[in-house]
């Protein structure tokens, strides 16, 4: 949802979302420590099946002018997932 009020000097952004994934797969990276002798870790990279996963949130921004010259904005974001 956008609003737009104030005689255009107030803007105001609400978003909320829901998924939900079946049979998804993720990418794990391993360290393997330093194998060959060169200072640098050894990393392995596997394809895991995560199975299923559910993200839910909501964001709201706020953009306001309420004198000239003077721009204010902020924004807040939840994140829940499993």
């Amino acid at each position: 949802m956008k609003t737009i009020s104030f005689d255009q000097r107030a803007t105001l952004n609400i978003s909320a979302f829901h998924g939900k994934y079946d049979d998804i797969q993720v990418t794990a990276i391993r360290d393997l420590g330093d194998q060959n002798g060169d200072g640098a870790p050894d990393l392995e990279q596997t394809t895991l099946s995560a199975a299923t996963a559910t993200t839910k949130g909501a964001e709201v921004d706020l953009l306001a002018l309420p004198a000239a010259g003077l721009r204010t904005n902020g924004s807040v974001g939840l994140l829940s997932s499993e």
